[in-house]
């Protein structure tokens, strides 16, 4: 991710001698979700927060409730995620009615996500299912992807181990299809938890062991140290 890295920077350094707020706080949130999708969160939450601060002093409401559902799962992702659920329920619940549907499907991932790590199975379930369906009937393959791989690990935590293999499997599949390599590396990583579990020994190790060269080729350490966790945990 080397060269994503340099254009980040090159991106973030024209936007800010630009004299554009729409464009400072586009560039803040593209920037921060490369950030986040490599775990690096604290610095995603710095662009997000200032991206906010430019949505709120210039009126970008429509995209500063977006920004604020990615920020509400970032704060999920580093232990927040009763303050991160109320941003996310808040700013879903305005978009939904402005009728503004661009990237519904991966909010409701975000939110099914955000409500996993706080424990609540039940609405974790009932977003990723209304996240699978939208994206289905849309036909946006890529976010489908994103909710197989979230009901996969809701599967996980209700011990229905057959479901999860099968959905990693699908968006395993439709991830390699579309070239979503942190996908990918996501899945491997939940397998090798999974097959952990069963006592399947060798295909645990086989699965981690691909998705730690995926991460630590597209330097996602932070993933990279929870699917060690994962493996290892009982």
């Amino acid at each position: 991710m080397a060269d994503a890295a340099a254009m980040s920077e090159e991106a973030m350094a024209i936007a800010e001698a630009m004299d554009r707020p729409w464009a400072r706080m586009l560039v803040c949130w593209q920037v921060g979700e490369y950030r986040l999708t490599k775990g690096d969160c604290d610095q995603a939450l710095a662009l997000f927060d200032h991206g906010l601060g430019i949505g709120r002093q210039w009126g970008f409401a429509r995209t500063h409730a977006i920004l604020a559902c990615v920020r509400g799962y970032t704060m999920a992702l580093v232990g927040r995620a009763d303050e991160g659920l109320v941003a996310l329920v808040e700013n879903v619940k305005h978009l939904d009615g402005l009728g503004f549907t661009w990237l519904h499907g991966r909010r409701l991932t975000y939110l099914g996500e955000a409500y996993l790590l706080a424990g609540r199975l039940v609405e974790a379930k009932a977003a990723g299912e209304r996240a699978l369906q939208w994206s289905q009937d849309r036909k946006e393959r890529g976010f489908e992807a994103w909710a197989l791989r979230l009901q996969a690990e809701i599967a996980i935590h209700t011990a229905d181990d057959t479901t999860a293999e099968n959905l990693f499997q699908q968006a395993l599949k439709l991830g390699s299809e579309l070239g979503m390599r942190p996908l990918m590396a996501h899945c491997h990583a939940g397998l090798a938890k999974l097959h952990r579990r069963a006592g399947k020994t060798q295909r645990a190790q086989d699965h981690f062991a691909t998705a730690r060269t995926m991460y630590r080729e597209m330097e996602m350490i932070y993933w990279l140290e929870q699917a060690a966790r994962g493996t290892t945990d009982r």
